[in-house]
């Protein structure tokens, strides 16, 4: 009896210690049945997902600049406009180059600009401009030029070069007597007061047509009376100065000519008249000339050399001194050129 008293007591212990074990896993397995319904996309009641519509996006129309012809960005003569430094729209280009071919036309000179942003090749930006100009084709086109003509090799280069900050006019052959040192002055402040204003606006077209202007103003007044080249580096006059008539001397002049001519053809009548006879010798009819043999002898050389004495004044480069002279250099290439430059 009392054995089977002691196997029921461990057989109620041993229930009483299963019954937690076995509703423990009763939670638990519902805990993951409730897991596997709720990750079950079937299981799950539908939502309303919101649709969103796309908005068009403005998009930024870019505006180009309108086309030139090419045919505008030239001169009869070839380019005039070497912007390799892009200072330029092509419609300013195209601008400027038709106001050098009406330059070209009406004083059968010529005229160009060259831009450039980098570092100087040659030795200094004067050397620049009057090599390009000997080298760069400008030279020798414009001597069949109508109205003007007979001005071949002669004309103005503006060369700007924006990574140096500086600048130069070169001017050659006719155009030297045109910009003397007093005119050429002038040109330079106006010129680089331009220059430094196109560094803050970006506006390098307009200094560049105000000197066209001013240039042809210039030519259009006509060569000083007193011009003469000289040499900036020895003071020496290379030209005799220039006698420019005024009107009042041209009729002056043209009356005591015709008084001189009618004076000879008079006088040259009575020695040929015969006096107290009718007879009258026709000189007309029974005078000729009959040339059979010319030449040309050769016979010497004269030059006469004439010392300037300059102010201790005078600045080195083309001097902008008084006397309405202008200052002649020689470029590396050997060409003669005058001109004025500075920095902006």
């Amino acid at each position: 009896m009392k054995k089977r008293l002691i196997a029921l007591a461990v057989s109620l212990v041993l229930v009483l210690a299963a019954v937690p074990a076995f509703a423990g896993s009763l939670v638990l397995n519902n805990a993951l049945v409730e897991m596997q319904q709720h990750n079950d996309p079937a299981t799950q009641a539908p939502t309303a997902t919101p649709t969103v519509k796309p908005t068009a996006k403005p998009t930024a129309v870019p505006t180009e600049e309108p086309q030139v012809s090419a045919d505008l960005l030239t001169t009869p003569y070839g380019e005039r406009v070497f912007d390799k430094a892009n200072l330029f729209s092509q419609q300013e280009e195209a601008e400027i180059n038709e106001r050098i071919a009406q330059f070209q036309r009406d004083h059968g000179m010529d005229f160009a600009v060259v831009t450039y942003n980098g570092p100087m090749r040659l030795s200094s930006a004067q050397d620049e401009a009057d090599v390009f100009y000997e080298d760069g084709c400008l030279a020798g086109v414009l001597g069949n030029v109508e109205p003007a003509g007979n001005d071949e090799d002669s004309g103005m280069l503006l060369y700007i070069n924006l990574y140096e900050g500086e600048y130069h006019v070169s001017t050659t052959g006719r155009m030297i007597d045109y910009i003397t040192d007093s005119r050429g002055s002038s040109l330079n402040s106006e010129l680089g007061s331009g220059l430094r204003s196109g560094r803050q606006t970006g506006d390098y077209a307009s200094c560049v047509l105000r000197l066209l202007d001013s240039t042809s103003r210039y030519v259009r007044q006509g060569i000083p009376e007193g011009q003469y080249q000289y040499d900036v580096v020895t003071g020496q006059m290379l030209t005799p100065r220039h006698k420019a008539l005024t009107s009042g001397e041209i009729l002056v002049s043209g009356i005591i000519g015709l008084v001189v001519c009618l004076i000879f053809t008079g006088s040259v009548n009575s020695s040929y008249s015969l006096k107290h006879s009718t007879y009258s010798y026709a000189y007309r009819q029974n005078s000729k000339m009959s040339l059979s043999r010319s030449s040309d002898q050769y016979l010497r050389t004269s030059v006469s050399r004439t010392r300037r004495y300059t102010d201790s004044g005078r600045g080195s480069g083309g001097g902008f001194g008084g006397g309405g002279g202008s200052g002649v250099h020689v470029s590396s290439g050997g060409g003669s050129h005058g001109g004025f430059g500075g920095k902006f």
